[in-house]
């Protein structure tokens, strides 16, 4: 799902999806691909959390590297278009500043 920034002045968009255990992850893996195509979604049942490993660019002069996201149960794994960045947030906190946006 996309989502913008409140206020909407800012027009930053963002893909997020929410994390619940045992859900299918198609739309998490939608939302992790937006980093690019070097991407690993895996649930961890145990834990109750989603890993995703994905290449993360930096942009510029940067060296890639591997890098890592822990979703836990009920949070949002998000991508950020402005600032081409993939993290997870606390569910309140992305529901409070954030709203849904055109789909793309």
């Amino acid at each position: 799902m996309r989502y913008e920034r409140k206020p909407k002045s800012e027009r930053t968009y963002y893909h997020a999806a929410l994390y619940r255990p045992g859900a299918p992850l198609s739309e998490l893996e939608d939302v992790a691909l937006k980093s690019g195509e070097d991407v690993i979604v895996a649930e961890v049942p145990e834990m109750r959390v989603l890993l995703v490993q994905y290449l993360n660019t930096f942009g510029g002069d940067y060296p890639a590297k591997i890098d890592y996201v822990v979703v836990e149960e009920g949070d949002y794994l998000v991508y950020s278009e402005r600032y081409s960045v993939l993290y997870a947030e606390d569910a309140e906190n992305f529901e409070r500043q954030h709203a849904i946006g055109e789909e793309s």
